[in-house]
């Protein structure tokens, strides 16, 4: 009995001693070495941060997350870095903690998604001094259950920032798209094919991407998501792509939406269809139809900043458009779009 007894508190003294699956993380120092648009240097290299060389960049494919903290970690206790290169910044860990999650009874969560969703696209820039956090996604303004708040605090704490410092910053900007959003994201539009020319341009990292293509204001069967994730498929582009073009939709489309609500949107709609219909295949001998094609281009430095001061100075007078908008809406299906010329009674080939 006293060898069993002893042999089991050396195992379990063993087993104390090692590091248990997912106990440490790596998350929040591998984002800021610069391979994802989300956290970008904006300093000299560090330790933590900055674009790895060419020679020495590492995807999720080649090896998976356990071997990267792995490395990082061989590395750390050698003094230096894990591939052998000490000017590679190295991957640090830290102890995983739990995330905060918000728990619900089931009374709740049946009475939230009896909610229509009414989805609206939320940009976050915040400068933290070495770095540039610029992150977008959906926030559905139906949503009762997450709070921005709450939501900052997430986001923090996956970012390894201070929640005191950024967190009041992220959930203000994110209450603040909301109510300026809101008054035309909650307007439904009449039924009836209501035809727009949507030209799509945003830059990812350092590189830019350009589509242009027919949208119908009113359909519902399509979806920003699912256009996006095809188009993603078809050219092959990178995981980062898919939010990206879904997200840059839903803001060109809130838009053209609160145009058609002002009926400042033209009756028709110059798409190059052939015997002038009002969609369909479209004919350019000449150009062979380029123009509503998707196009894919690498940026430098100077035109990336010069596209994202005239990007951002372009999203601040959507959202005071559309928050003025919303001071003179009283009714939100009464007189809207009633005039019949408006509505297009063309057909989708």
């Amino acid at each position: 009995m006293s060898t069993r007894r002893s042999n089991y508190s050396a195992v379990s003294q063993h087993a104390v001693s090692r590091k248990g699956q997912a106990s440490v993380t790596g998350y929040s120092s591998r984002i800021r070495l610069g391979n994802t648009a989300l956290l970008v240097p904006q300093g000299p290299l560090t330790s933590t941060g900055g674009t790895l060389p060419r020679s020495s960049k590492r995807t999720y494919i080649e090896t998976d997350d356990d071997d990267d903290d792995l490395l990082s970690m061989v590395g750390d206790r050698r003094g230096g870095s894990a591939t052998g290169d000490e000017d590679t910044p190295q991957i640090k860990t830290r102890p995983a903690v739990m995330t905060n999650h918000l728990y619900f009874s089931d009374e709740q969560m049946a009475k939230s998604a009896q909610e229509p969703e009414v989805l609206i696209p939320i940009r976050i820039n915040l400068d933290l001094g070495t770095y540039r956090l610029s992150d977008f996604f959906l926030w559905n303004i139906s949503e009762q259950l997450i709070t921005p708040e709450h939501f900052s605090q997430i986001m923090c704490a996956d970012l390894d920032i201070s929640p005191h410092t950024y967190a009041p910053q992220i959930s203000q900007a994110i209450r603040t798209q909301i109510e300026e959003y809101a008054p035309v994201a909650t307007i439904d539009l009449p039924p009836g094919i209501q035809n727009v020319v949507v030209n799509l341009s945003l830059h990812l990292a350092k590189h830019l991407f350009e589509d242009k293509f027919e949208w119908d204001l009113t359909s519902t069967q399509l979806t920003p998501e699912s256009f996006a994730r095809t188009i993603v498929q078809d050219l092959g582009l990178g995981g980062e792509f898919y939010p990206a073009i879904a997200h840059a939709i839903y803001e060109v489309l809130i838009r053209l939406k609160k145009e058609a609500c002002e009926g400042h949107l033209p009756t028709d709609v110059e798409n190059d269809a052939a015997y002038n219909a009002g969609a369909g295949w479209r004919v350019d001998q000449e150009g062979l139809g380029e123009e509503w094609a998707p196009s894919l281009e690498e940026l430098t430095q100077e035109e990336i900043e010069r596209r994202e001061v005239e990007r951002e100075r372009n999203i601040r007078r959507l959202r005071r458009e559309t928050a003025k908008f919303g001071t003179d809406m009283v009714d939100r299906h009464g007189g809207l779009l009633s005039s019949s010329k408006r509505r297009r009674k063309t057909s989708m080939f």
